[in-house]
C-alpha cells in the first residue's frame, strides 16, 4: 500500500526538497527505462509535487507504459480514502475513460486537503482548500464534492448579490462531474440548481425558476435513464455509499428525488404568490 500523506501545510508541501532536486537530476540524465524505474520508485507525494512544478516529468508520468501502474494505484486509494474517513474499506473502480496520472494525483490532494482538515480541527481552512482546488484541476470527484459543501457553507451567510454568484459558482463546479460520474453526476447538479431554482423563488424571480425547475426535472430524469450503467462511477464517486451522497436530504434513486422536488416547488410557488400579492396589496395602501 503506497503512502500518500505526511502531514505538513499546502504551501510546505508544495516546496521541493533536496530529495526532489536529486531526483530531478537522476531523471534528466536517465533514459526511458530507467525514468519508469525513478518514478514506480518514488512516493505518490514526491511524484505529485515534482510534477506540478515540471511539465517534463508531468508529460513522461502520462507514458503508455505507466498507465497501468496508476490504475493500480488509482484502486488502492480507494481504501486509503475509506480509511480515512472510517467507513467500510474498498478499492476503486478502474475509470479507463480518464487519465489515471490524474485521477491518483488529483487523489492525493484530495487526501491531503482532508488530512489538513483533521490536524488542523477546522473546516474549509486555506490549506483545504487550495488543496482541493488542485485536486478539482486533476478531476477529484471528491474534491468537487467538498468544495460544493464549502460554498453551500458560504451561502448560509451570503448577501443577495453574494448568493446570485455563489450559485454559479456551484453550479459551474458541479457540471465538472459530467459526463463522467453518470447518474451520481446528474444528481448533484440537479441538487444543485434545485437550490438556485428555490432561491430564485424566494426572491419573487419566477420565470427564471420555472426554466430552473425544469433543467431539474430533465437531469432526474436522465440520472434515471441511466442509473444501472451508473453502477461503478457511484461507487467511485461515493468511496461505496451509494447515490444518497449526491445529495444532503439522501435520496438513493432520482425518482424520490423528483417527487420531493416537485411537491417542495409547488408548495414554493404558492407560497411566492402568496407574498407576492400580500406585497401588492401593502403598497397599494
Amino acid at each position: 500500500m503506497h503512502q500518500f500523506f505526511d502531514f505538513k501545510t499546502l504551501n510546505t508541501s508544495l516546496k521541493l526538497t533536496e530529495h526532489d532536486r536529486l531526483f530531478l537530476y537522476l531523471f534528466n540524465q536517465a533514459n526511458h527505462i530507467k525514468k519508469l524505474e525513478l518514478i514506480r520508485n518514488q512516493k505518490i507525494e514526491t511524484i505529485a509535487r515534482i510534477a506540478y512544478h515540471f511539465h517534463d516529468v508531468e508529460i513522461f508520468c502520462n507514458v503508455p507504459e505507466l498507465k497501468e501502474y496508476w490504475e493500480k494505484i488509482w484502486c488502492a486509494y480507494g481504501v486509503a480514502l475509506s480509511q480515512q474517513k472510517n467507513i467500510p474499506l474498498m478499492m476503486f473502480f478502474s475509470q479507463p475513460q480518464l487519465n489515471p496520472f490524474d485521477l491518483v494525483r488529483g487523489a492525493y490532494f484530495f487526501h491531503f486537503s482532508q488530512e489538513v482538515r483533521k490536524n488542523m480541527e477546522r473546516d474549509f481552512g486555506f490549506s483545504e482548500i487550495e488543496s482541493i482546488k488542485i485536486a478539482i484541476r486533476y478531476g477529484s470527484v471528491h474534491a468537487i464534492q467538498r468544495y460544493n459543501e464549502y460554498i453551500y457553507h458560504k451561502l448560509e451567510q451570503a448577501s443577495p448579490e453574494e448568493s446570485h454568484m455563489l450559485y454559479q459558482e456551484l453550479i459551474t463546479n458541479s457540471k465538472l462531474m459530467l459526463p463522467h460520474y453518470g447518474s451520481y453526476g446528474y444528481m448533484v447538479l440537479a441538487y444543485a440548481i434545485s437550490h438556485y431554482c428555490i432561491w430564485l423563488l424566494n426572491n419573487f424571480e419566477v420565470e427564471k425558476a420555472q426554466a430552473e425547475y425544469r433543467l431539474v426535472l430533465e437531469l432526474l430524469d436522465n440520472a434515471e435513464l441511466i442509473l444501472k450503467e451508473s453502477y461503478y462511477s457511484i461507487q467511485n464517486a461515493s468511496i461505496g455509499q451509494g447515490l444518497k451522497c449526491s445529495n444532503f436530504l439522501g435520496f438513493e434513486l432520482p425518482s424520490q428525488a423528483k417527487d420531493f422536488f416537485i411537491e417542495y416547488y409547488d408548495k414554493s410557488l404558492e407560497s411566492t404568490k402568496v407574498s407576492d400579492s400580500i406585497q401588492i396589496q401593502s403598497n397599494s395602501l
